[in-house]
C-alpha cells in the first residue's frame, strides 16, 4: 500500500532509447507534414485551384424577378375566373 502512496511499483515497463528516438521522429514527421500542408496552401496556385473547384460546385443561382400585384390585378382576376366558371357551367 505504501509503494502505491509513493508512486513506486515495479508493473511499469522499461523505457528504452530505442522508444524515445522512435516517438521523437514520429512527432517531427507530423509536424513536418503540418509545416507542408501550411505553407502548400498559401500557394497562389492552389487557391486558384480551389476557387475553381468551388466555382465548378456551386449551381448557377438566377435571381428571381420582382412581381409587383395589386389589389386591384387580383380582383380582376377573381372576376375572369368567375365569369369562365359561370360561362363554363351555362
Amino acid at each position: 500500500m505504501i509503494e502505491f502512496l509513493l508512486g513506486k511499483s515495479s508493473d511499469y515497463q522499461n523505457i528504452s532509447i530505442g522508444d524515445i528516438k522512435f516517438y521523437i521522429i514520429a512527432s517531427i514527421l507530423l509536424v513536418v507534414l503540418f509545416v507542408i500542408f501550411f505553407i502548400f496552401s498559401k500557394t497562389k496556385g492552389f487557391k486558384i485551384r480551389k476557387r475553381k473547384e468551388i466555382n465548378e460546385q456551386k449551381d448557377i443561382y438566377v435571381n428571381p424577378q420582382i412581381i409587383k400585384v395589386q389589389k386591384a390585378d387580383i380582383d380582376k382576376e377573381l372576376y375572369n375566373d368567375k365569369s369562365v366558371s359561370e360561362s363554363k357551367k351555362s
